[in-house]
């Protein structure tokens, strides 16, 4: 049976995959269709996902819990302020909603 990921990529038993709405990633344990969905079992979470919010993750995607808490990343000020400004200031007042 072909199931199709989020983005069209085939899931088998045993590949990576992200749930995209959280984030969650973890090992495909299962496969299922049930009432005309498809569905995929993370092992790890032991909870059941419709494939359609699923993505699988080629090897190069995956980042193991020991790199994702070491990047080396460090913290850009100018680059804050910047993503800051692109957002615009937001102030607060009595008509939010226009309505009256």
């Amino acid at each position: 049976m072909d199931i199709k990921d989020a983005i069209g990529r085939n899931i088998e038993i045993g590949e990576t995959v992200r749930y995209t709405a959280t984030g969650t990633t973890g090992e495909v344990e299962d496969l299922k269709i049930k009432d005309e969905l498809y569905w995929v079992k993370i092992k790890d979470t032991d909870m059941w996902y419709l494939a359609e919010a699923v993505e699988v993750l080629y090897e190069n995607e995956i980042l193991d819990e020991e790199d994702y808490y070491n990047k080396d990343e460090t913290f850009n000020e100018e680059s804050f302020k910047e993503k800051q400004n692109e957002f615009g200031e937001a102030g607060i007042g009595d008509n939010v909603t226009g309505g009256g």
